[in-house]
């Protein structure tokens, strides 16, 4: 029973349209909103940017964390014990910065800073200022912790700050005001791995100046520029879209008439009828969605039979060409008489191949009627395969093949249609006779797990084309083997998987597998008990 939306209505479209635009201008200003936020606040990442992949640092997996995130900068971990490096994000770093820069390095939290100034002496001469000074931040205020003198060479000449060393030079100079160049910042930071070994991150980062800070503003007052546009197409898009979907409202009654009467397959949804039109168009719609069914329906019969035709056809002209031919020579004595025999055999044989093809299209038309019904039983499947290939045996053994067979002494009961199950047998078993040379050997195994039968049947013969395999059930599929000898149907494995299906099971087929050529599993529901 269909239901009718009864908010599918044009006064609904225009509620909906409505919302739609207000929804439309709250996602572009939002989208756009967030986007040049974002650009801005990650314009200039600082060492706390990095320091939040606190577990990629703390468990040392440094590549896990994404550092083209943060805009073109990087960084380097050294070992605080040994002063190994550790990791390095891009050979640029890895290059620039080594353990010993570290001393000159500021770390990010703490308190003490670096203040490097240009001063003269008595005699005008230009000399270096260094202080390492240390924040209060209760009192707001800056004390000198240490100082020194440097010439302009960067020679010390007086203050205890560096005295050890004696000289600086201009990059050290550089990394005290945490500048790794004219347009990064450098700063490092102290932490701890899972095992408490101590490590050093240094991290380089763009520099935020006034003219760095005027860019991103202008790029994304750009961004605001070129998504105007865009937003106005998509609101001209909107109002297109819904002017067409009012016109299509007051269409489909008119367009399902129109193809009903050309005898067209209507694909009119229901739904995109107005509330207005649905009662009218329902009865309507039922009675062309059944005519329609069944014009698909013959429509797939046809086909079937067309194809089933072209099959038969082709399967049956070989034969009878060579009936016909050999026939005639006979009937017309342009044959020797000790070569009538051998003619004989040949008619005799073709006839043979054109009446099994009859009997398999018989035999294919008979299951496939949809009023078919198995004779369904209770039976040892076990039993009913041994039986078969007792029965089977002589003719095996004559054409000098092998048998291969694994199956249990213990009953395992199915619900089985004995003569079908018979032939599934004889098509499956026969297959492996009629295509493959002597010595063959053909596997049966018959086991159960999980109330489900599985029945294998597999030889090391030929095998078929790997272009077969994905078709090799359906009608007249054949391979080239089969078709140039005139022996194959194309209807024999067809008919195996249709009483596989009715017996509510399934089957496959594989290609050099187990030491099969080719092989077939057919899995069967097992039954429930004996009873019948």
């Amino acid at each position: 029973m269909k239901i009718r939306n009864k908010y599918h209505s044009f006064a609904f479209l225009c509620v909906v349209n409505i919302m739609t635009y207000s929804l439309l201008i709250f996602i572009f200003y939002s989208f756009i909103g967030h986007l040049t936020s974002s650009r801005l606040n990650n314009a200039f990442p600082v060492m706390y940017d990095l320091l939040a992949y606190d577990d990629e640092l703390t468990d040392e997996r440094y590549e896990d964390i994404p550092i083209h995130h943060l805009n073109n900068s990087s960084f380097i971990v050294f070992d605080a014990g040994f002063g190994d490096m550790l990791y390095a994000s891009d050979e640029r770093i890895r290059q620039n910065i080594h353990y010993d820069d570290l001393d000159f390095i500021v770390n990010h939290d703490s308190y003490f800073f670096y203040d490097v100034s240009i001063v003269e002496d008595d005699e005008n001469h230009k000399l270096y200022s260094v202080t390492l000074k240390q924040y209060d931040s209760e009192a707001n205020i800056s004390y000198i912790y240490d100082q020194c003198l440097l010439n302009q060479q960067y020679q010390i000449v007086s203050g205890t700050l560096f005295a050890e060393r004696g000289s600086l030079n201009e990059r050290e100079l550089s990394l005290m005001q945490g500048s790794f160049n004219h347009k990064m910042n450098i700063e490092k930071a102290t932490f701890e791995n899972k095992d408490g070994e101590l490590r050093i991150a240094v991290f380089v980062s763009p520099k935020m100046d006034d003219a760095a800070y005027t860019r991103i503003i202008e790029e994304n007052n750009r961004i605001w520029l070129y998504m105007t546009p865009i937003f106005l197409f998509l609101v001209l898009f909107q109002i297109y879209v819904f002017v067409r979907v009012t016109k299509r409202f007051f269409v489909p009654f008119r367009k399902a008439i129109a193809h009903y009467r050309q005898d067209e397959e209507i694909r009119i949804n229901e739904e995109k009828i107005p509330l207005e039109l649905q009662q009218t168009y329902h009865e309507f719609i039922d009675m062309v969605n059944e005519l329609e069914q069944s014009k698909k329906e013959k429509k797939q019969i046809d086909e079937d039979r067309q194809r089933i035709i072209a099959s038969i056809s082709h399967d049956l002209k070989t034969p009878l060409t060579v009936i016909k031919g050999f026939s005639d020579v006979l009937l017309n004595h342009q044959v020797a008489q000790e070569d009538e025999k051998r003619y004989l055999q040949t008619i005799h044989s073709r006839a043979v191949v054109a009446n099994d093809l009859i009997d398999a299209l018989f035999a294919y038309n008979r299951i496939n009627h949809p009023e078919y019904q198995l004779d369904l039983e209770s039976v040892d499947i076990c039993e009913e395969v041994k039986q078969f290939l007792a029965d089977k045996y002589h003719e095996i053994e004559m054409r000098q093949f092998e048998l291969d067979i694994m199956i249990p002494e213990d009953r395992i009961v199915c619900r089985l249609d004995r003569k079908m199950f018979s032939r599934l047998l004889e098509n499956m078993i026969g297959n492996a006779l009629k295509y493959n040379g002597q010595g063959t050997v053909i596997s049966v195994a018959l086991e159960k797990k999980d109330n489900q039968i599985y029945l294998t049947i597999g030889d090391n013969g030929v095998g078929i084309e790997d272009e077969l395999l994905s078709q090799i059930f359906e009608p007249f599929a054949i391979g080239d083997q089969a078709r140039s000898s005139g022996m194959g149907t194309g209807l024999g494995l067809s008919i195996v998987k249709t009483i596989v299906e009715q017996h509510h099971g399934t089957i496959s087929a594989y290609t050099h597998t187990h030491g099969h050529a080719i092989e077939f599993v057919i899995v069967l529901p097992a039954a429930e008990s004996d009873e019948e």
